[in-house]
């Protein structure tokens, strides 16, 4: 068994599931979906940007964790888990991808909703291509963590002189077998 960090979610390395899916198109609850995607109750005027202070950059943690957004809680002012969440968050409720805290993602926070998973039941990574992020889920559903990826798009990219596509299969993949240094690079002991 081995220790997820951040929640103390154990999991099997042997038989982890992995879900990839493409998104909106194969969700059979698209109305849940539509939960993630929510129009700020406040005007979205032009406005002069104030700095953030030091306890809404707290206050942002903590909605990020409780939402399960995966950031460092022994962190405080702007770090790269903060704008690795609010990224992820950013991606899921449609906003645009900045990673910076400001008060209108502060304000958006406070009024979001739980991301929903397409699948439950059963503890598993969950990837999803059309908003690019990736959830931790547990047993009966919940997602644990939320966090941004990078996946292929479908575009035609050229890499040492061969352009090829980048795809990200869909389907469910399990992982039967973890090497121990994979493991031991990050940070459990075996």
């Amino acid at each position: 068994m081995t220790r997820i960090a951040g929640r103390g979610l154990l999991a099997a390395t042997f038989a982890l599931s992995v879900v990839v899916n493409a998104g909106v198109a194969q969700n059979p609850q698209p109305a849940q979906q539509s939960k993630n995607r929510q129009n700020p109750p406040f005007n979205k005027t032009k406005r002069p940007a104030r700095a953030v202070s030091e306890q809404e950059i707290l206050e942002a943690r903590e909605l990020l964790d409780q939402l399960g957004y995966w950031v460092n809680m022994d962190v405080t002012g702007n770090d790269v888990s903060l704008r690795h969440a609010l990224i992820a968050f950013q991606k899921i409720e449609g906003r645009e991808r900045t990673g910076v805290l400001t008060i209108e993602e502060l304000e958006a926070l406070r009024v979001a909703q739980i991301p929903q998973v397409l699948e439950t039941g059963y503890p598993h990574i969950e990837i999803d291509l059309h908003r690019q992020v990736l959830f931790v889920v547990d047993v009966a559903g919940v997602p644990l963590r939320a966090l941004p990826i990078s996946s292929g798009s479908g575009e035609f990219f050229t890499e040492g002189g061969v352009t090829r596509q980048a795809v990200t299969p869909t389907g469910r993949f399990k992982v039967y077998r973890t090497p121990r240094a994979a493991l031991e690079t990050f940070g459990h002991s075996c």
